[in-house]
């Protein structure tokens, strides 16, 4: 669905059809990691995680701010750029995958040099888990990037709770190997959009919830 609608309705110039190709082996190879992951281990899918705590509002509301604020307390299990970007474990460490997001980012840098005015990123902050959806090919994030209206008609059309459930499942692969924390703060503006697949997925979810003047919210969504 999606690189369908790549190919029918972003109009990507050269460069965006070489991000879109880069961006979509990336994800798929990424994914394909993590079922293997779990199929060599699946007493991971047994795991626990610490009560989740959705911070939800729209894109450019202050979800961001609030989210790295909140990541700054030792209690709070938050996901750093590169464990979203990348969950699967290897006996290396975390080194190679921050290694390989912060090319990416100074590569982002280059491409789209304001985009640090809009959502400043690096390799090691806390960071939203959209990274977690787009290694599923689920999420409305798409339409941000590349203007997919045709994928996300597709989206809207299916049950939310399977990009839940895959989101529970990495949770699970990232917390088994880094435990820690009282509650799992996460975001994403689009978990706003799909709270009530949260609940089925996440029972025992709890819900801080930023409001913004939405005339001043959806002039910054534009910019």
């Amino acid at each position: 669905a999606l690189t369908r609608s790549l190919n029918d309705d972003a109009a990507l110039n050269f460069i965006g059809k070489i991000a879109a190709w880069l961006d979509c082996s990336r994800m798929a190879a990424t994914h394909l990691r993590i079922e293997q992951a779990l199929r060599d281990a699946p007493e991971i899918t047994e795991t626990e995680i610490p009560p989740p705590v959705f911070v939800l509002g729209l894109f450019r509301s202050g979800t961001t701010i609030l989210h790295r604020l909140l990541g700054e307390d030792p209690d709070n299990r938050t996901l750093p750029h590169w464990e979203s970007f990348d969950p699967v474990h290897t006996p290396e460490g975390p080194e190679p995958r921050q290694r390989k997001l912060a090319g990416f980012l100074r590569l982002a840098d280059v491409i789209s040099p304001n985009i640090k005015a809009i959502h400043p990123m690096d390799a090691y902050q806390t960071d939203e888990c959209r990274g977690m959806f787009t290694n599923v090919f689920r999420t409305p994030q798409f339409n941000v990037q590349y203007r997919v209206g045709g994928y996300v008609n597709w989206l809207l059309a299916q049950d939310a709770t399977i990009a839940y459930r895959h989101h529970l499942r990495q949770l699970q692969l990232v917390h088994h190997h880094r435990p820690y924390g009282k509650r799992f703060v996460l975001k994403d503006p689009t978990h706003t959009f799909f709270v009530d697949a949260i609940l089925e997925v996440f029972p025992n979810a709890r819900f801080v919830f930023i409001h913004r003047d939405p005339v001043e919210t959806l002039s910054s969504i534009c910019s």
